[in-house]
């Protein structure tokens, strides 16, 4: 009779980071200290760690404070996923995944968050808020 799988302990965290680069690091090391606890593969791990910064970089760059004094990252598991949201006071355009231009410095964050996630969306009825999901292994 094969042994049961371990069961993973759950993760959930909300953070309230500054509008400063500082807070990718931040959110990634929490992020990826939480996910080694509860036994996730380190592939997984940097994944999840590539997605929040991502996420965090955007919020910092593109949102506006409004109202939301902080970014409001988040991210919970829910089964076996791992679901992922960072809240800005919104921006001056709609988070999509843009064709790269090989003669820009930025642009490739969404499409690298869409790439590694089982799926992405985001919400603008407070602010913009992108959620984005991945399968814990």
């Amino acid at each position: 009779m094969p042994s049961p799988e371990p069961v993973r302990p759950p993760v959930r965290a909300q953070l309230a980071l500054p509008f400063t680069v500082d807070s990718v690091t931040e959110a990634r090391h929490r992020l990826g200290d939480q996910l080694e606890a509860a036994g996730v593969n380190r592939v997984t791990v940097q994944t999840a760690c590539v997605i929040v910064s991502e996420l965090v970089a955007n919020g910092v760059r593109h949102g506006r404070g409004g109202a939301r004094p902080a970014l409001e990252v988040a991210w919970e598991t829910r089964g076996d996923d791992l679901v992922i949201s960072v809240a800005d006071g919104g921006g001056a355009s709609l988070p999509v995944v843009r064709p790269p231009d090989l003669d820009s410095d930025s642009g490739r964050g969404l499409m690298m968050v869409a790439g590694l996630s089982r799926r992405w969306s985001y919400d603008t009825s407070r602010g913009t808020t992108v959620r984005a999901e991945i399968e814990l292994v």
